[in-house]
């Protein structure tokens, strides 16, 4: 089947959106286009979201990532914006902040959607924010049976990254088993890795923006090109 080409009108569309600066009140304009049916600018709009915005629109966030009958690559992007906007919550308020630990909890749900690649999304994701906050919640999560979805070495390679700005990791982990013996059993043989490289992102696979764009029917470079990253 012949490309799909991306027309004037968002091809325009995506310049005015590179000039959006940080700070600016054009968040509403984005949501207008993410809610929209360009597959351009919705993925588009939300990357400018990631600069752009922030938790004061978690609500609407939260509300795409948790549809179910919105598209999987939309999702998992919207799950990417709030993550970053969760990290620069935390970096700016420190981990204590009423709106990062609402946002833990919200990612905390959204491991047991019935799309397990939303389970997986939200392990990397916990490993990518760090700190002990966000590690007591990937704690809690594989102390559940259904929190055994997700293959053990991603969860292990989450803690190692999760766990490279905590002083005495050792000493806290120790303190976290005592709470939830469960994670002892879970946990048997894991040694932290230090300097770990991290192999997973809240997408299943590096090729699988790639994979669903080129489904769609589009040449997937051009619209990576377009659509850049935060």
């Amino acid at each position: 089947m012949q490309k799909k080409i991306f027309t004037e009108e968002e091809l325009e569309c995506v310049q005015q959106m590179d000039l959006i600066k940080p700070g600016c009140d054009q968040a509403t304009w984005l949501w207008h286009h993410v809610g929209g049916c360009s597959v351009l600018l919705r993925h588009k709009a939300l990357e400018r979201l990631k600069t752009v915005s922030g938790l004061d629109d978690k609500d609407m966030l939260e509300t795409m990532i948790g549809d179910a009958r919105e598209r999987e690559e939309i999702r998992l992007r919207a799950l990417d914006v709030m993550l970053i906007w969760l990290k620069k919550e935390k970096e700016k308020n420190g981990q204590d902040s009423s709106r990062y630990r609402e946002g833990l909890d919200f990612l905390f749900n959204m491991f047991f959607d019935r799309n397990p690649y939303f389970s997986k999304g939200v392990v990397a994701g916990l490993g990518y924010l760090g700190g002990e906050e966000a590690l007591r919640v990937l704690f809690r999560i594989i102390s559940m049976p259904q929190g055994r979805i997700v293959y053990p070495k991603m969860v292990e390679e989450a803690i190692d990254v999760g766990s490279e700005r905590i002083a005495d990791f050792g000493t806290f982990l120790a303190d976290e088993i005592k709470k939830e013996p469960r994670l002892a059993i879970y946990l048997k043989g894991y040694q932290q890795r230090k300097q770990p490289i991290y192999h997973h992102s809240v997408y299943p696979s590096h090729d699988y923006m790639a994979l669903k764009i080129k489904e769609q029917h589009f040449d997937y470079r051009h619209f990576k090109y377009l659509v850049g990253t935060e």
